[in-house]
Parts: C-alpha cells; sequence; structure tokens
C-alpha cells in the first residue's frame, strides 16, 4: 500500500522543500525570454518524512512500514504549482524519497521573485536569500502558507536573531534531538545558469539560511 499525501502535505512540501529535506539540489536557469526554469529533486527521509507522516489524520500506524513508497498527490501537486505562478510543471517522480520537479516562471510573477528572493536581468540570475527577502517572502504569504513555514520555527521568519546554535537547540526541544541532527547536516546544492550558459554552483547550510545567513 502507498501514502498518498493530501493537500495539507502539498503546502508543507512547496512551502518548506528548502529547509528540510536531508539533501536536495534546486538548478535555476534563466530564458533568453526573461523567465527562468527551476529544476528540483530532494530527499525528504528519515525524522522529517515520519513527521510528515504523522500530521495527516488520513495515515494510521500500519502506514508507516511503507515510508519507502510514500508519495504525494501529483494532481494536486501540479495544481498548487500553477495556482503559485508557475507554468510547464513536470512531476517526473512523486516520491518523497526521491522527489524530481520541473516547472517554470515565464512573467516573473512567483513568490520567488516579489519577495526579492530571485531576480533575473539581461539574462543574468541573481539569487538573494538575505533575511530581509526571507522575512519578506514569508510576511506576503497567505495564512496557510505562514502556518505552514511557522513549522520551521525559523528565526528569519520569526523576526528574530538567533545563532545556529539555538536554532538547533529550540529544533531539538521541538521535534527531537533526531530532527535536529538531521537539520544540522541538511544542505541545498544551487546551480546557477545564466542565458549565456555560464554556471554557479553553492551549496548552502540550511540552519545558516534559516538563520538569515
Amino acid at each position: 500500500m502507498k501514502i498518498f499525501f493530501k493537500i495539507f502535505k502539498v503546502l508543507i512540501i512547496f512551502s518548506v522543500f528548502l529547509f528540510f529535506s536531508c539533501s536536495a539540489e534546486i538548478t535555476l536557469e534563466a530564458k533568453k525570454d526573461g523567465g527562468v526554469k527551476i529544476s528540483y529533486a530532494g530527499d525528504f527521509s528519515g525524522e522529517f518524512l515520519q513527521f510528515l507522516i504523522n500530521q495527516d489524520d488520513g495515515n494510521d500506524e500500519s502506514d508507516f512500514d511503507n515510508l519507502e513508497n510514500a508519495e504525494i498527490d501529483v494532481h494536486v501537486l501540479k495544481e498548487s504549482l500553477k495556482n503559485s505562478g508557475f507554468e510547464n510543471v513536470q512531476i517526473i517522480s512523486g516520491k518523497l524519497k526521491n522527489l524530481l520537479i520541473t516547472m517554470e516562471d515565464k512573467s516573473q510573477k512567483s513568490a520567488l521573485f516579489y519577495s526579492k528572493l530571485l531576480k533575473i536581468q539581461n539574462g543574468t540570475i541573481s539569487v538573494d536569500f538575505s533575511y530581509e527577502n526571507l522575512k519578506n517572502f514569508y510576511e506576503n504569504a497567505d495564512e496557510q502558507l505562514q502556518s505552514d513555514l511557522d513549522l520551521l520555527l525559523a528565526p528569519v521568519f520569526n523576526d528574530e536573531k538567533m545563532s545556529e546554535t539555538e536554532y538547533l537547540e529550540t529544533i531539538a526541544a521541538f521535534y527531537g534531538e533526531k530532527m535536529a541532527g538531521e537539520l544540522a547536516e541538511s544542505f541545498v546544492r544551487l546551480i546557477v545558469i545564466n542565458a549565456d550558459g555560464k554556471k554557479q554552483v553553492q551549496n548552502i547550510s540550511i540552519p545558516k539560511l534559516l538563520c538569515g545567513m
């Protein structure tokens, strides 16, 4: 039996997909028309996957033996991303242990742009995960998205100043030492490809990001 995640799961995953997967790779590719193609590959496993299961009243304890096959509802996911301003959404794999997605923002109307996390000028992509931009992203999110982001207990979303050590101690107090340990080792591999083909690669620590870099 497969575990399928409802709309609550979709909202959580794509409001925090950067933050709580054990590892993630995000590729941002500038298009000549001024838009951007986004490719995402992530691994939601371990304590965080168990946390997601526990949040869904539709799953029972018998489902916990099937975490390797946990999937999301692809149709609901596509609609959610389209409603968030993305086009040409392709879910290559809906399994949470190997989540593969591609999508485009052709008109720069998604939250990535209006929060200034992402800019494109003359075919060159600029990424700015600053404290202020992440805070702006949160403050301009709708109520449901804010509620999902609140699960992260992130200083950057709560207008707090906190060291990485203090943040991880907070996570441990609320979600347990194992969750904090996984988060401490989590990172995002960010690949930026400009319209001229030039590529930049950066590994970003998730705790550092959530504390405002």
